[in-house]
């Protein structure tokens, strides 16, 4: 089953393809259901606040909730521009 998210939003959003039985977010494989939801409206909500979230800045995301990735790699990640 997939869903997108839902209503209004601006011109340039693109909602992203949330796959609930392949636990991937626009490509992005997850662990479980439950980050994997978590995640998902967390993106969203920032997704109405104008960000407009890469790939790999889903799978950086992810991997930040997980723990692969610390509160400072993730910093430096986003300084440098690294997310794209």
């Amino acid at each position: 089953m997939t869903h997108t998210t839902p209503n209004y939003v601006p011109s340039d959003y693109v909602p992203l393809d949330i796959d609930y039985e392949k636990l991937t977010i626009n490509g992005i494989q997850f662990p479980d259901l439950e980050l994997l939801k978590g995640l998902a409206k967390g993106i969203t909500s920032n997704m109405y606040e104008g960000w407009r979230p890469t790939p790999k800045m889903i799978e950086i995301t992810r991997d930040h909730a997980m723990g692969k990735i610390s509160l400072d790699e993730l910093a430096d990640i986003a300084i440098n521009g690294k997310y794209k």
